[in-house]
């Protein structure tokens, strides 16, 4: 197995076990009285990503001439106008991206897990915004796919 691929697996069950940890109502750890006490880690401050509008990507579709042919194409296999076609698409995505964002701010918000996050992100050379929206959706596709 590659070492990529192993280090991609030990972050996922890092990810996996953190969202159990959350799910399971976040962090209650306590100090049990080490004696090799360290000082406290900086503090890794994030803004909460905000959730992208049905408008927004109204905008992408028609500004995208790909994407647009491929709405295009689909209002004409369902026979729908394109118009509706776009925004039924657009209001699905600003509905999966709420629940994603939703996900991504809980990370924020979980200091256990948004460090979890953060040195997956600096062992993988990526930003750490990028990182947790992709671990959110990873997350999001993970619960669809046990519904």
């Amino acid at each position: 197995m590659k070492k990529e691929t192993l280090n991609n697996m030990k972050g996922l069950v890092a990810i996996s076990l953190l969202a159990l940890l959350y799910a399971c109502g976040g962090d209650n750890t306590q100090d049990v009285g080490t004696t090799d006490a360290q000082p406290p880690a900086e503090e890794i401050l994030v803004p909460h990503l905000e959730v992208k509008t049905a408008d927004f990507y109204v905008n992408k579709i028609t500004n995208d001439s790909a994407w647009y042919w491929k709405v295009e194409e689909k209002s004409a296999q369902q026979g729908v106008p394109v118009d509706e076609m776009i925004q039924r698409d657009a209001n699905f995505l600003a509905r999966q991206d709420a629940e994603v964002v939703k996900i991504a701010n809980d990370i924020i918000d979980n200091k256990t897990w948004l460090e979890a996050v953060n040195q997956k992100a600096e062992s993988q050379g990526r930003p750490l915004e990028e990182m947790i929206r992709a671990d959110a959706y990873y997350m999001f596709t993970q619960k669809q796919k046990q519904q």
